[in-house]
């Protein structure tokens, strides 16, 4: 009898098991297979910098496939700013700007890619300043570089794009040839050709902007520009038009008032500028 007892418990016990095991089961969702799609929403953090005092941390929130986000987040309050696109963060010396490029809209980006349009008809990164305190953004469009001074955070350079092109008129059709006109004589085979020139291209506006003051000089026709390192002063190289190669030239602009000397000028290539760690001497 005891035996037929016990054996009745065992079974009522697994019943119930297998009653809650299959309950259980009913309500686990099922889990959905991760697609490709499911990759381009994975985010990757870029470009991390700390300020000089500890109080910013600056960092670059990166999508597989999408545009970026500049996050400006301060550590002793939890205080967070983004920057849409925004990427490559400069934290300037003084702990008071955070400077970084501004990438184009990339669904802009392909689209112009698949019309195949030129590079210099393209979308083009833009700048942006971002003021600690405030929280006050300055934004500039189709900036090809900007440079900071590495210990001085007054200052910011940067050098624009070349102005976009108009497109040129249809030249006119030439007229048909009269009957009996002498047809344009042919070179002769084996003749010389006179190798083309390469074509130099002229510098773009460099615009040298004070951060505090935000008042901007601007200066013609750079190709290469690079700070000294305590910001004191700022030498760039100018390429013109090949009519006017006197204006071709290195040059350095003092910092606390502006005044420009010329190292040299005449027709040239003038680049690969370095300060001296003193900011005394420069070699080109």
């Amino acid at each position: 009898m005891r035996l037929r007892i016990r054996s009745s418990r065992w079974l009522v016990l697994a019943v119930c098991l297998l009653i809650v095991s299959v309950g259980l089961s009913a309500q686990t969702p099922a889990k959905r297979p991760i697609s490709y799609d499911a990759y381009d929403g994975w985010k990757t953090i870029q470009g991390t910098k700390i300020s000089r005092d500890g109080t910013w941390l600056v960092y670059v929130l990166s999508p597989q496939d999408g545009d970026s986000e500049l996050v400006v987040r301060n550590l002793k309050t939890g205080a967070e700013s983004r920057q849409a696109r925004g990427r490559e963060p400069v934290i300037t010396a003084d702990d008071r700007f955070v400077v970084f490029t501004i990438a184009p809209v990339k669904a802009d980006v392909d689209k112009a890619k698949k019309e195949k349009k030129k590079p210099e008809d393209q979308p083009k990164n833009g700048l942006g300043v971002l003021t600690l305190a405030t929280g006050q953004v300055f934004t500039a469009e189709r900036v090809k570089s900007f440079k900071v001074p590495e210990d001085a955070g007054a200052f910011v350079a940067y050098l624009l794009e070349a102005p976009v092109k108009k497109p040129e008129a249809k030249p006119e059709a030439k007229p048909e040839a009269k009957a009996g006109a002498k047809p344009e004589a042919k070179p002769e085979p084996g003749a010389e050709k006179k190798p083309k020139e390469k074509k130099k291209d002229p510098g773009t506006e460099l615009v040298v902007r004070d951060l505090a003051a935000a008042t901007d000089a601007k200066i013609a026709e750079v190709v290469e520009y690079v700070w000294a390192q305590d910001g004191s002063w700022l030498a760039y190289g100018t390429a013109s038009d090949p009519k006017t190669p006197e204006k071709d030239g290195a040059f350095v602009r003092r910092t606390s008032d502006g005044v420009t000397k010329t190292l040299l000028a005449g027709l040239g290539h003038y680049k690969t500028f370095v300060f001296d760690e003193k900011s005394a001497q420069l070699a080109f």
